[in-house]
């Protein structure tokens, strides 16, 4: 804005232009921004194409150019109300001959094709934003507020349109104490010609609407115009009228252009909703949201099917984001790599880290309290996912400690037996490297009584701690990998053990010293990784205290779908609402670039524009099936 009102400043020569096809918004920013330009000594001139007789009364016909446009060869050419450069039409041979450009424009589909932009997607019209960079260079006077207020009205429909909002009231407050407004409103709104009712009324005879009555629609050939003696200016209005419709969402409206029988066709759309800028794109024009057009080099009939389809799949989407909108946030979710410091048991780690999130947490496998390392903690719809998280193989590096036996397998218990048999390094080193799967294969684990496993319900320490021992199964588990660590200075031995889930590093150690024949319990234990997740990329509960005072939790949080790499799927707005109640899913509602196969299994996402995460989805054979929702 500084530099556009700096250029209208300091340069002398200037040409304001807009889109072609020149509507009230249009004629009215132009022609208030010439009167401004005029009243601080520059020159000045508007290139407009011809226009309806209605807008002759906004202020500012004199500055209209007519001669040779070849003959112009401004410093600064001003395009507004222009979603793109070639919408200019033949003032673009103009704008390229300038010094400097610059464009005012409110349509989000604007590329800001000049040297200096100011576009605004929300603004009401051109006119409100051109009025602000009048106000940097001059006062308004009567002749600029009337055409700021001619383009206001003409683009909000009377300040009815969505767009229209409390500043653009006050902006019209502030103009209509400097114009006779009442005779602007009625030209603009109410006044028309006779031939402007008949035109209204064939059109709506010609209209039609979808099934669903959520799109209307209409169209208006060069004949029927001639045979009720109207001209393309009596169009005006006819597709703002159908939006009114009830139940609509989306009108459009397609005439053909000029007065030949060539194959050129105008598409005027409106929206209550769904984005008909992104519709008139995919024509070839341009436009916002809720208000847009595109001229087709096509015939009426072709364009008007051709325009339906692509406003059908923009109310699907739109519909699609409306059910994603009414769906609860999810908050923070992910899975943060807890590194667990000894004292703490699992449920002290989740419950500092609930607090900390303000969220629904849970771990993914316990760790005993005299343990450390890596605990990752689920936040949010994740905790959905923890089986998944706890079904991954893990890696500790543990101490273990021979000629001793305890009640809980590890060297915090009541010592049970001792024995003063010496075990050589070497031997307990083959013993223990024995159980890896390369060498014993799957081997049948019995759990510690001080352990989580469930008996008929109870937890296995809950009834060791009421001095009960009661029969455990042998469960298979698997050693992945075993190696033993040199002796420390302070004599103690340590092996770093790769194992499957379930393992218990505790039966492991008195496994080992059964075979030895001297007993073995556990010593220190830390756990180095679980799945994915390493002990280098971990985070203590300091830090994510720390994290959350400083509103960062989520550079802690790991998506996921990047802790669990599944396939990334879409589903098609068609399946929308069925993915987002759980129920299946047939296989052509769900798109996706990688092949997905019966039995595996993928992310799926809404295939919106701000897509989301709905849950982990089976491939059956012929259809979809949620695991988990998000």
């Amino acid at each position: 804005m500084d530099e556009i009102i700096r250029t209208l400043r300091e340069r002398e020569n200037f040409v304001v232009g807009g889109h072609i096809g020149p509507d009230g918004d249009t004629i009215g920013s132009c022609f208030a921004l010439a009167n401004a330009l005029h009243k601080i000594g520059k020159k000045v001139q508007v290139v407009l194409e011809p226009f309806a007789r209605k807008y002759t009364i906004i202020p500012g016909r004199e500055f209209l150019f007519s001669g040779d446009l070849d003959t112009l060869a401004p410093d600064v050419f001003v395009a507004i109300d222009c979603a793109d450069v070639d919408r200019l039409g033949a003032a673009r041979s103009v704008f390229d001959r300038a010094d400097v450009t610059i464009c005012i424009d409110h349509h989000e589909t604007n590329p800001g094709f000049a040297t200096y932009n100011y576009i605004e997607a929300e603004a009401s019209s051109a006119s409100e934003m051109t009025l602000r960079v009048i106000d940097g260079i001059t006062e308004p006077t009567p002749e600029i507020a009337a055409a700021v207020y001619a383009g206001m009205v003409s683009d909000t429909g009377g300040f009815r349109h969505n767009a229209t909002a409390k500043s653009t009231m006050e902006t019209a407050a502030r103009l209509m104490e400097m114009i006779p407004f009442t005779e602007i409103y009625n030209e603009l709104i109410h006044i028309h010609r006779f031939q402007a009712g008949k035109a209204l009324g064939l059109a709506l005879m010609n209209s039609n609407r979808t099934e669903d009555k959520k799109i209307v629609f209409t169209f208006m050939t060069r004949e029927l115009l001639k045979s009720i003696d109207a001209n393309h200016s009596d169009l005006d209005g006819v597709v703002e009228y159908m939006m009114g419709t009830r139940d609509a969402l989306v009108s459009f409206f397609v005439y053909e252009k000029g007065v030949t029988n060539s194959d050129t066709v105008k598409v005027s759309l409106r929206s209550k909703g769904p984005n008909v800028g992104r519709v008139a794109m995919r024509l070839g024009g341009g436009g916002h949201g809720l208000a847009a057009g595109a001229t087709v080099a096509d015939s009426v009939e072709n364009t008007l099917k051709r325009a339906l389809l692509l406003a059908q799949e923009e109310v699907k989407n739109f519909e699609g984001e409306q059910i994603i909108a009414e769906v609860k946030p999810a908050g923070h979710t992910g899975v943060i790599n807890i590194r667990k410091e000894k004292g703490y048991t699992s449920h002290d780690v989740v419950a500092v880290v609930r607090k900390a999130v303000q969220a629904k947490t849970g771990h993914t496998g316990t760790l005993d309290p005299d343990a450390t390392g890596v605990l990752p903690v689920c936040v949010g719809r994740t905790t959905k996912l923890a089986e998944y998280f706890a079904a991954s193989d893990k890696t500790y590096i543990a101490e273990i400690v021979t000629g001793i036996t305890t009640d809980t397998g590890d060297i915090t218990g009541e010592v049970l037996t001792r024995s003063d048999m010496a075990v050589d390094y070497e031997k307990l080193k083959a013993v223990a490297e024995s159980f890896r799967f390369k060498e014993r294969g799957e081997y049948l684990q019995t759990p510690p009584m001080y352990s989580a496993v469930k008996i008929d319900g109870q937890k296995l320490y809950e009834l060791a701690r009421k001095g009960k021992t009661v029969e455990r199964q042998p469960r298979p588990v698997k050693i992945l990998d075993l190696q033993m660590q040199p002796p420390r200075e302070d004599g103690k031995i340590f092996m770093e053990v790769t194992c499957s889930k379930g393992t218990y590093i505790r039966s492991l150690c008195m496994d080992i010293g059964d075979i030895l024949g001297c007993g073995a319990v556990m010593g220190e234990l830390e756990r180095t990784r679980s799945g994915m997740f390493s002990i280098e990329n971990s985070y203590t509960l300091e830090e994510v205290k720390h994290a959350a005072e400083n509103e960062t939790l989520c550079d802690l949080l790991l998506p996921v779908t990047q802790v669990l790499p599944f396939p990334i799927a879409h589903v098609t707005t068609e399946g929308l609402a069925r993915a987002l109640n759980g129920n299946a899913l047939p296989v052509e509602c769900v798109i996706s670039e990688t092949p997905i196969e019966a039995g595996a299994k993928c992310w799926l996402y809404t295939k919106t524009e701000n897509s989301r995460l709905i849950g982990l989805f089976l491939r059956n054979k012929n259809n979809y099936r949620a695991e988990v929702m998000f």
